[in-house]
C-alpha cells in the first residue's frame, strides 16, 4: 500500500471519526436537552411536593378539626337521646292526664246529660202546676164571683 492510499485510508477513518465525533456531539446536545428538561421537571415535582406536603399539613389541621367536631355533635346526640327519653316519659304522662280527662269528660257529658232530662221534667211539672194553679185561681175566683 502506498502512501497515498494509506493517508486516503488515514483520512476516511479520520472523516468517519469526525462523523461519529459530530453524532456524539449531536446525542449529548439532546442528552443536555433531555437532562434540561429533566431538571425543570424535578424542580416542578418539588415544587409540587412542597404544595403536597403544604395541603397534607391543612389536611390534617382540617381532621383534627373534624374529630373535635365529632366529639361535639357525640355529646350533643347524647344530650339529645336524654332530651328523648325525658319527652317521651312526659308524653306518656300527658297521655295518662289526657285518658283520665277524657273519661272524666264521659262522666260529665252523662251527668249534663242526665241533669238536662230532668230539668225537662221539672219544666213539664212545673208547667202542669202552672196550669193547674191557674185552673184553682179561676175556680176561686169564679166562685167568688157567684156569692
Amino acid at each position: 500500500m502506498t502512501e497515498k492510499e494509506m493517508f486516503e485510508a488515514i483520512l476516511s477513518k479520520v472523516e468517519a471519526i469526525g462523523k461519529d465525533v459530530s453524532d456524539l456531539k449531536a446525542d449529548v446536545s439532546d442528552l443536555k436537552a433531555d437532562v434540561s428538561v429533566l431538571k425543570t421537571d424535578v424542580a416542578e415535582l418539588k415544587s409540587d411536593m412542597v404544595e403536597v406536603k403544604s395541603d397534607v399539613a391543612g389536611l390534617k389541621v382540617d381532621v383534627a378539626g373534624l374529630k373535635s367536631d365529632m366529639v361535639e355533635v357525640k355529646a350533643d346526640v347524647a344530650g339529645l337521646k336524654s332530651d328523648v327519653a325525658e319527652l317521651k316519659r312526659k308524653s306518656e304522662a300527658v297521655y295518662e292526664q289526657v285518658a283520665g280527662l277524657l273519661e272524666f269528660r264521659t262522666e260529665v257529658k252523662d251527668i249534663l246529660a242526665d241533669l238536662s232530662e230532668r230539668m225537662y221534667s221539672i219544666e213539664a211539672v212545673t208547667k202542669e202546676n202552672l196550669f193547674d194553679i191557674a185552673k184553682i185561681k179561676s175556680a176561686r175566683c169564679q166562685k167568688a164571683v157567684d156569692l
